[in-house]
């Protein structure tokens, strides 16, 4: 007589109708956010171009807002005879250079940390669990997002482009994130290890490493975001300007109200300025991430090792000695 071979377990469900309704949810995330066609040969380096060519165009978009905002302020010292806003509009073509370059350096540094040595996790927990949440964010971003964005227009035209603009965006963004986690172990460079060769301790700071490495991999959308929206506003009320129809400060206010939907991603003039300079931002803070999470994983192994050692010692104390017996 033969065992029986032991019961398998399904980590979608014992009960078959709940077991058949989450894999065929988990075949909709899967080929929702499955890669390109042509990335299968190497999805890593495919996805390093992706974001070094969305930073370039971010650094494109910060430069050419800051030409036109220079060109405008040079248009509106001439009509307000004023030559301190005359000479501060060429200063900030040279000056917007500098700041582009610098963040450049960073942009190129995030992008060596976003694929330097690989993370290993012992559960794709925290991965899948961020697919889910972010496919509920890209429905709700469809549903009431592409809702309010076309009702805007019922107020105005240029709120209702700053309201499609924002929206397109958003979309963008909320379909990255769940993508960039279902694909989290060939984009981000993330091994999945056996769950012995990690301790509670090891596993929690992995998915610390996880979490940082994920958001800075989203960097560069964000900060392609921030110039296009500072971009639109410095066309926009270079437009205005030009065109006579509005004062300098009108026309910069009203360049800012026609950005009022893209102005929810930063808050406030604040949060603006510090989405332009995230790159710088967001390249520290990983390095604090990670310097925190390796010095972490460490005191947890030497306490594992102190009591390693005082348990050898303990029974080498307890050991019957050769004169003794």
């Amino acid at each position: 007589m033969t065992d029986s071979p032991p019961p398998s377990y399904d980590h979608f469900g014992e009960n078959h109708l709940v077991s058949r309704l989450n894999r065929r949810f988990s075949n909709l995330l899967q080929r929702t956010f499955r890669l390109p066609a042509d990335w299968h040969d190497n999805p890593g380096e495919c996805f390093r171009t992706l974001l070094s060519r969305v930073n370039n165009l971010a650094l494109f978009l910060l430069f050419l807002g800051g030409i036109i905002s220079g060109i405008v302020l040079m248009i509106a010292g001439i009509q307000e005879d004023s030559s301190a806003l005359f000479f501060f509009g060429i200063a900030v073509i040279p000056a917007v250079f500098v700041v582009q370059f610098i963040l450049s350096l960073f942009c190129s540094a995030n992008l060596d940390l976003t694929f330097g040595r690989p993370i290993e996790l012992v559960s794709r927990l925290v991965p899948e669990a961020l697919v889910v949440l972010g496919f509920l964010q890209f429905l709700y971003v469809i549903i009431i997002g592409g809702f309010l964005a076309f009702q805007s227009f019922s107020a105005s035209l240029q709120s209702g482009f700053g309201a499609v603009l924002a929206f397109v965006s958003l979309l963008i963004l909320g379909w990255v994130q769940p993508w960039m986690a279902r694909n989290f172990e060939t984009v981000l460079n993330i091994k999945i290890t056996k769950a012995e060769s990690q301790g509670p301790a090891d596993y929690l700071f992995s998915i610390i490493l996880f979490l940082g490495r994920y958001q800075l991999a989203l960097v560069p959308f964000y900060f392609v975001l921030a110039t296009l929206v500072g971009a639109a506003v410095a066309v926009y009320s270079g437009i205005l300007l030009v065109l006579g129809k509005e004062s300098l400060g009108e026309s910069l206010v009203m360049g800012a109200l026609s950005a009022s939907s893209f102005s929810s991603l930063s808050g406030s003039l604040t949060g603006f300025l510090f989405l332009i300079l995230i790159p710088i931002a967001a390249h520290f803070l990983y390095l604090i991430v990670m310097s925190l999470a390796d010095i972490g994983a460490a005191l947890f192994r030497l306490v594992r090792s102190s009591e390693r050692i005082a348990q050898l010692s303990d029974e080498a104390m307890k050991a019957p000695r050769d004169d003794e017996s």
